[in-house]
């Protein structure tokens, strides 16, 4: 009898810029997952002009020397990523980390901050 209930797959990871084509799903994603998960937070006050969260950091910041953004692509598709930026020479905060809703409780976000 054959277990197939643990597939394997090939992925890779891939640096890439927060404005490919590639990264678009991530994106997409985040902006609706940050909507949805606060729309009715009420905790800070916020100016109704004030860019959404997905909006605040310029790519520039994703990209080195600043940060970077890692990818994890399978099958030609993104499935997972995660992006840091460089606050000073000796730090760094974690950003963007997101696996897609189809791909979920596959560790793959654990991959993405191990390489992040």
């Amino acid at each position: 009898m054959t277990d197939t209930s643990r597939e394997t797959f090939t992925d890779t990871l891939v640096v890439a810029s927060i404005e490919s084509d590639e990264a678009a799903p991530l994106l997409a994603e985040l902006e609706y997952e940050y909507a949805t998960c606060y729309e009715d937070y009420g905790g800070f006050d916020k100016d109704e002009d004030a860019p959404e969260e997905i909006d605040l950091f310029p790519p520039l910041v994703f990209s080195e020397p600043l940060g970077s953004l890692l990818l994890v692509r399978r099958d030609g598709r993104t499935i997972a990523g995660g992006a840091f930026m460089y606050l000073d020479e000796e730090t760094a905060e974690i950003k963007r980390v997101w696996t897609s809703t189809s791909h979920r409780r596959q560790g793959l976000s654990r991959r993405v901050m191990g390489a992040l």
